[in-house]
Parts: C-alpha cells; structure tokens; sequence
C-alpha cells in the first residue's frame, strides 16, 4: 500500500537491500524521532508498537576497537562486566565524531542495525533478546522502528560479516 511504501522510500537503502537480500521480515513503523529510551516510553504512539523496544550503545575500547552493544531498552549495561566478558579495559561511550566517521550516523540514531555500514564494528547482543518473541530498532533512523520476530533477527545476526557475540547482558 501507498503508506507501506513512502516508509520504504525513507529508510536506510543499504539497510534496505540487505534485509531484501538475506530474505529478513520485518514490519517497519513511522513515528515522532526520539533520541532515548526514556523519551520513546512517553511517546504513546511508540508504545503501540509491538514487541521489545531495544537500546543500541556505541563504545570503544583501549585499543581503538568500536562496539555496537544491543540490549533490551529497559535494561542497564554492566559495562566492567562486558569488559571482563570480552577481555579489554576502558569500555567507554566513543564521540560524536568517531559515531559519524565509523558508521555515518547521528546521535540519537544508533542501532545494531547501523552494523552493515562497517564491519570492523564489533556487534554484541544480549543473549536475553532469544527469549522475546518480537523486538525492535531504530532502522538507523529515530523516526522509525523496524520490528523482527526474534527468528528474523537472528538471520539477521548471522548474515553480518562483522564480529559477533551472543552474550548475556
């Protein structure tokens, strides 16, 4: 439909054909942008949107690596514990500048589905994410949603060429 489309138009192209070529579903939905979990969970017309909403953290570590760390929204990164999980020091939240030269997106519109704009970018999911039936991020822009059920995600996962773990978070 005519809807459907215009949604399309406006995400993410390289997104888009990836998904396409990975045969991955999802169900996209348009709403007001919002930059933080905090904000989206006063928005109702997000909270009609099914499934898990998730957060997407974009760290670095001592040696110059970049993580796109994925957990349900609601959830607080334990950020010694992912340290030790993944054997670095000084995990921390990288810049503005090093978001936009590493994965050409904006504050506020991380997601672990900005992982195909670089794969030297480590992707780490929580493994607490299986247990959900559908979740939900940001297609690289906080305008939109893109919800999977956890099978679609999952092919999604696997078909990144990048570093991958499953870790409990």
């Amino acid at each position: 439909d005519f809807y459907k489309r215009i949604l399309e138009i406006c995400m993410d192209k390289e997104l888009d054909k990836f998904l396409k070529k990975n045969k991955i579903i999802f169900s996209l939905y348009n709403h007001k942008a919002t930059n933080t979990v905090a904000e989206s969970l006063k928005n109702e017309e997000i909270n009609k949107i099914p499934g898990t909403r998730c957060k997407t953290l974009f760290l670095k570590d001592n040696f110059g690596r970049f993580y796109l760390v994925g957990l349900e929204g609601t959830k607080r990164l334990d950020i010694r514990y992912l340290e030790m999980k993944l054997g670095v020091k000084n995990l921390s939240f990288a810049s503005h500048e090093e978001l936009n030269e590493q994965i050409q997106i904006a504050p506020g519109n991380v997601s672990l589905l900005s992982a195909i704009r670089n794969q030297k970018v480590i992707v780490i999911a929580d493994s607490g994410l299986e247990s959900k039936e559908k979740i939900g991020f940001h297609p690289s822009n906080n305008t939109m949603t893109c919800v999977f059920n956890i099978k679609e995600f999952i092919k999604y996962f696997n078909a990144l060429k990048n570093e991958k773990h499953l870790i409990s978070l």
